[in-house]
């Protein structure tokens, strides 16, 4: 055992002094001369933190426009690849089609589905669960970082909180208008599925427009009532 653990201790303390951080900079292969590993050419390395090159912080305007486009694309990624955007999106569309079989039914005779019918019967369901995916996507976006344990790393870049909030109702705001989007594609479908093909675009373009704003109201008031929430819980509950 002592004469083992000489062995290691020496190797131990010939690795601690020829060790260098500069040694990675040269790829390492087993069937490469020294010499053409000689010749590679890496910059030399940095023996001080007062050598390194100091970045140009910018904080116009500009910059943080471009920061909250990128913010917001990030977080709708993020939302359009969640399980709620895509089960709640589903259910709309399959809710949609359901109740489109059954439009003839609320004045007792069959009817044509033409496009204010299917914006009055249909799209009010849809609604429903566009309201039920504001709520749940608003906690979940405020509540991100606190849950990870990584608020305290987001609050010590340099990006204004302004910014970070902003980015995320913008982000809401993407969703939101993906959703009219497909409801639109999905009355117009609905539409042709039953051979019925005077499509009134405008209706459509009206409804998502109108639609679009009353959402946006109700995506500001969730996420104001998540920001001053002390849990998640409550702010799903006001």
């Amino acid at each position: 055992r002592l004469l083992w653990l000489g062995i290691a201790t020496v190797i131990t303390f010939i690795s601690f002094f020829r060790f260098r951080f500069s040694q990675f900079l040269v790829p390492f292969s087993l069937f490469k001369s020294k010499s053409s590993a000689a010749r590679v050419s890496h910059p030399p390395a940095i023996q001080s933190l007062s050598l390194l090159p100091k970045a140009q912080q910018r904080f116009s305007v500009k910059g943080t426009w471009n920061q909250l486009f990128y913010l917001a694309k990030f977080e709708f990624v993020k939302m359009t690849r969640s399980s709620f955007f895509i089960i709640f999106c589903l259910l709309g569309i399959i809710v949609m089609c359901s109740v489109s079989q059954f439009m003839g039914a609320i004045y007792a005779t069959e009817t044509y589905p033409v496009t204010y019918q299917i914006i009055d019967v249909c799209v009010p369901f849809f609604q429903i669960f566009i309201m039920l995916l504001i709520v749940f996507l608003s906690g979940t976006i405020i509540w991100r970082e606190r849950e990870n344990k990584t608020d305290e790393l987001v609050g010590a870049t340099p990006v204004s909180d302004t910014v970070l909030f902003f980015s995320k109702y913008l982000g809401m705001l993407y969703v939101i208008a993906i959703l009219m989007v497909v409801i639109a594609i999905t009355g117009i479908l609905i539409q042709y599925s039953m051979g019925f093909y005077d499509i009134d675009l405008s209706l459509y373009v009206k409804s998502g427009l109108r639609m679009l704003v009353y959402n946006a109201i109700f995506t500001g008031l969730c996420l104001t009532l998540q920001l001053f929430s002390p849990n998640i819980h409550l702010g799903l509950f006001l």
